[in-house]
């Protein structure tokens, strides 16, 4: 009975795609490829004047406050954009009350051929490259997580002095898969799955803040099989968000490490290496964006599902899922993310979750969104019991209103307000999470 809600949230999805291609008789096949070869695109059927979002990269010429303005179509095939975003606490999470960060991102598409997409921030990168010869594909993927200094979980809401070290990881991977052009035929419309063998450093040291009875893990080679699948059939807005549209994704992750020991905290939580070196990890996500009935494309429902799970109990600090904040996802390879509104990025190591959010978007204008979300969060995360820490499986309800909005210079500026409604953020303490983030493309 645990998990008896998402299995009425999976009927439920499941019967809104079933009526996503009704729907897209009138207005998602609109857009298809073999019947937009007309010059640009307007804002308004002309027709039927019937209302229509624009779409991305197609050129709108639409009349705002008496005057015309002409949005050129844009090459979306590649795309490089800085953004740079503030997250602030109230209450703090522990100490943490303002917290910023930013990233440069990369999206490079040429002639279908080869694909390259990149995340860099300095101390943690992603860059993933695709070869394709017409469907068969080599897929080359490298991530670090490189940070120098003390680092320490949090549990309860509250910094754990038991976990402070220094760790990091400097992964690669190699691997052939498949990769298929899919409706609507976009940049990022594509069926995509790939098997990998990836390997790489995991590292720590201990800091002047580790305990004496702490005990640190050992250096090691970490390496493994990698399966992956993934389903982008969005059509986006002007402003990249998801407008109409199914994607779906899994991701399972077989892994060793070479050598490893007993590790942690005997008085608060210690890790049993012959549990803990070998780990299974499962995890998928499920997004559907559609037209609510009887209503113009103005306003639109989204749902999203992520979970994950490990069978054999067997996830450590590091090698657990994570979840944690950040915007909502939309771009194409960052849904399989999985977004806990409110928190901290990447706050708790969790050894299995399910995460639901609902949402109603209303577009005031091309350039202007406001959206009213609802979540639901079930994970197996750290919490206190008896001064040790243990897994345990607990649930947060969270809301949010966020506006995105087009902005100076050709930008794009969002800001999200979120509630969270049973306090585990905070480790029992309500709170509001303000997040505000800006994006320009060049």
């Amino acid at each position: 009975m645990r998990y008896a809600r998402f299995w009425v949230l999976g009927a439920l999805s499941f019967a809104l795609l079933l009526a996503l291609p009704a729907a897209g008789q009138e207005e998602g096949l609109r857009e298809d490829p073999a019947s937009s070869s007309r010059e640009g695109s307007e804002a308004r059927d002309q027709a039927s004047d019937e209302y229509h979002t624009p779409l991305a990269g197609k050129r709108l010429e639409v009349e705002v406050f008496g005057r015309k303005v002409v949005v050129e179509e844009r090459d979306r095939t590649k795309t490089l954009a800085l953004t740079i975003g503030v997250t602030g606490f109230v209450p703090s999470i522990d100490d943490n009350t303002v917290v910023p960060f930013f990233a440069l991102y990369y999206n490079g598409l040429w002639e279908e051929e080869r694909h390259v997409r990149a995340t860099i921030s300095g101390l943690v990168n992603t860059v993933d490259y695709e070869e394709m010869f017409g469907g068969p594909t080599l897929l080359l993927h490298f991530d670090n997580y490189t940070l120098p200094f003390e680092s320490a979980e949090l549990v309860d809401g509250e910094e754990l002095d038991a976990s402070k070290l220094i760790w990091g990881s400097v992964n690669a991977r190699v691997g052939v898969g498949y990769s298929q052009k899919v409706w609507p035929g976009n940049e990022d419309n594509a069926i995509k799955i790939g098997i990998s063998y990836e390997g790489g450093l995991l590292y720590f040291d201990d800091t002047s803040g580790t305990p004496d009875s702490s005990i640190i893990p050992q250096d090691t080679y970490v390496h493994g099989l990698r399966l992956q699948g993934h389903l982008d059939m969005f059509q986006r807005n002007l402003m990249e968000l998801p407008h109409y549209g199914i994607a779906a994704g899994f991701d399972l992750e077989l892994k060793r490490r070479n050598v490893w020991r007993d590790f942690g905290n005997p008085g608060a939580l210690l890790f049993d290496s012959e549990k803990t070196r070998d780990y299974l990890k499962l995890s998928g996500f499920l997004a559907l964006a559609g037209p609510l009935p009887g209503l113009s494309e103005r306003h639109r429902f989204l749902v999203q599902l992520h979970a994950g799970y490990s069978p054999a109990d067997n996830l450590d600090r590091f090698s657990a899922f994570r979840v944690g904040g950040g915007p909502m996802p939309s771009e194409s390879h960052d849904l399989a993310r999985n977004p806990l509104p409110g928190a901290m990025f990447d706050q708790f190591p969790v050894q299995d979750f399910v995460i639901a959010s609902v949402e109603y978007r209303l577009e005031l204008a091309f350039w202007f969104y406001v959206h009213v979300r609802g979540h639901y969060a079930l994970a197996k995360i750290p919490t206190m019991d008896h001064d040790r820490v243990l897994f345990r499986r607990k649930e947060d309800y969270m809301v949010s209103g966020a506006i995105t909005s087009g902005f100076l210079w050709d930008s794009q500026l969002m800001i999200d307000v979120t509630q969270d409604l049973r306090g585990v953020l905070r480790g029992g303490t309500e709170g509001t999470s303000i997040m505000a983030m800006w994006s320009k493309a060049f």
